[in-house]
């Protein structure tokens, strides 16, 4: 008994109709809107006068937890 692998080529032919078959059956979904709820006072990315880039913004309860690169601090801020 002989079991046939997919090619590379094969696969990459059969993800293509299998997208294609998935947009003509699917619908476009409705934008987004975004609403803000709250702003912070100055930048959540402002250390010692100086713009660091956000490593990383994770909620947690009815907080926002910000890393940054570059710092050690950890910011937690209040989401109320």
């Amino acid at each position: 008994m002989s079991i046939e692998r997919p090619t590379p080529q094969k696969e990459t032919v059969a993800a293509k109709e299998s997208r294609s078959e998935q947009k003509q059956t699917h619908e476009s979904l409705p934008e987004l809107e975004l609403t803000e709820l709250l702003k912070s006072e100055k930048p959540i990315n402002e250390v010692e006068n100086k713009k660091l880039k956000i490593e990383a913004v994770r909620p947690w309860n009815n907080y926002t937890i910000v890393t940054l690169e570059g710092s050690d601090e950890i910011r937690l801020i209040l989401m109320s």
